[in-house]
């Protein structure tokens, strides 16, 4: 993150983790610093799949940046029961690899996965924001409304791909 982003998360009451490699390689430092700061897991509840055969021109991008920092094998959060940590280490709120294989964290490009992600977010804000729940309910339930129909545009379009097929996604 830049350095304002920092200052920002570093103030906040509330950090929502995406479950990234790169996200691994700097959040020990931050809850080290801020080890008061709640973190919620998006990604919990998910199960990731194994990535094989993955690579980058870039070799110091994704899990290698997690790898540099140090970050050794564990449970993955999306193993965790909870969804929030109780933890008393930085270390025990992160994700991981699980048997030496890097788990693929690209969970938004599934809206069923999104589905989940924005269930746990809006408990998460309800459970710091009572107040604001029945505001964070009517979102959810907006966009869920809105997952719905993508995910049926989607199911409509891939129904018309013939199997095998090869899909490439970038970001």
């Amino acid at each position: 993150p830049k350095p304002q982003n920092m200052v920002q998360i570093f103030h906040a009451d509330l950090y929502i983790a995406m479950g990234t490699p790169e996200e691994q390689a700097w959040l020990p430092r931050l809850l080290a610093a801020r080890p008061d700061l709640e973190v919620l897991h998006q990604d919990a509840g998910i199960s990731k799949l194994a990535m094989t055969g993955h690579h980058h021109d870039d070799h110091e991008t994704h899990q290698h940046q997690a790898e540099k920092a140090g970050r050794g094998d564990a449970p993955s959060s999306a193993s965790k029961a909870a969804s929030r940590s109780s933890a008393t280490g930085p270390e025990d709120r992160l994700p991981h690899a699980v048997d030496g294989r890097h788990l693929d964290p690209h969970i938004w490009l599934s809206p069923k996965m999104v589905r989940t992600q924005a269930e746990t977010i809006s408990r998460g804000l309800c459970e710091k924001d009572p107040e604001g729940t029945d505001h964070y309910r009517a979102r959810l339930q907006s966009f869920q409304h809105q997952l719905d129909q993508l995910d049926q545009q989607l199911g409509a379009l891939f129904s018309r791909v013939h199997r095998p097929a090869a899909f490439l996604t970038f970001h």
